[in-house]
């Protein structure tokens, strides 16, 4: 049976305004959040916890977005898509690289977020599985 637990969605910018605003609205769509300033910050938090998803930008101190999301995917495979939210188009290099699995271009639209949020990382269903209930005799 599936974990009725929320995903947990790991925001990974320098902006920390930006990080509050998506952690409170992926919140109130019923995710568990995380941020983090920093690729090197959110790679020791993912020791913790992996995240179901990470929104991440690419321009950060520390560790930029690109080597983190190249070092998650060595880490973690595919196991932890990392979507990459710009201000500039991706270019065809970035779309090419395995280690992003998505582009939202900033600025976005909450239905946007929400959107892409729930394609990679979908809130677990109330509904019952199929041959999840039994009849009791």
């Amino acid at each position: 049976m599936a974990s009725l637990r929320p995903p947990l969605v790991m925001v990974v910018d320098d902006d920390p305004v930006l990080c509050e605003f998506i952690c409170m609205a992926l919140g109130e769509q019923g995710y568990r959040t995380v941020s983090a300033g920093d690729g090197m910050l959110a790679l020791t938090m993912i020791e913790r916890e992996l995240p179901a998803l990470i929104l991440m930008d690419v321009g950060m101190p520390a560790l930029g977005g690109r080597e983190f999301a190249t070092r998650v995917r060595q880490l973690w495979g595919d196991a932890v898509p990392c979507v990459v939210m710009s201000g500039s188009a991706p270019s065809a290099a970035d779309r090419a690289d395995p280690a992003f699995a998505h582009f939202l271009p900033k600025p976005f639209d909450l239905d946007d977020l929400f959107a892409v949020t729930e394609l990679f990382a979908p809130q677990p269903s109330l509904q019952p599985e199929p041959g999840s209930l039994h009849r009791l005799p």
